[in-house]
């Protein structure tokens, strides 16, 4: 049996104080504090980064819906990966938008868009089989239509 001198104690406290300068105060901080200095400054520069966001999100979905990879009994899982991915940046535009305060008409209209591709999505998911992706397919061609048009709408803003 190993037994402890008594300079193991010492050892190790020293070994701990020299750690935390290594490792820095900050080693603990969230990715979302170290996020904010490289997003937009703006709530609508913000909004439109999302926006972009979620519109790759959509397209990547419907790829997932035109050509569903593997087995029968697993093609559903990378729709339900791409309904997963499509949710999250769904939920980051309301994010955005939640804090910008009141919205015009356009963005409350964009945002319904956003959830009803969303929900039809994670129904297709759950579906037995490509006649189910039909309403998921058709809702985020015109989800991505509207993001489109709000773009461009912004941009000449």
């Amino acid at each position: 049996m190993i037994r402890p001198s008594k300079f193991m104690a010492p050892g190790i406290l020293l070994f701990a104080l020299l750690a935390v300068p290594i490792t820095g105060p900050g080693c603990g901080r969230s990715v979302y504090d170290r996020a904010g200095p490289s997003l937009p400054p703006t709530d609508g520069a913000r909004l439109e980064l999302r926006l972009r966001e979620a519109r790759e999100a959509a397209s990547a979905a419907m790829k997932a819906l035109a050509h569903p990879v593997g087995s029968p009994d697993r093609a559903n899982d990378g729709i339900d990966a791409a309904a997963w991915e499509f949710s999250r940046r769904a939920r980051s535009v309301d994010d955005v938008a939640e804090r910008a305060g009141p919205l015009p008409e356009r963005v409350e209209s964009l945002l319904a868009s956003l959830h009803r591709a969303d929900d039809r999505l994670a129904g297709a998911a759950q579906a037995e089989g490509p006649d189910g992706y039909g309403d998921a397919h058709d809702a985020l061609k015109a989800c991505i239509d509207d993001i489109n048009a709000y773009l461009r709408g912004a941009s000449r803003e």
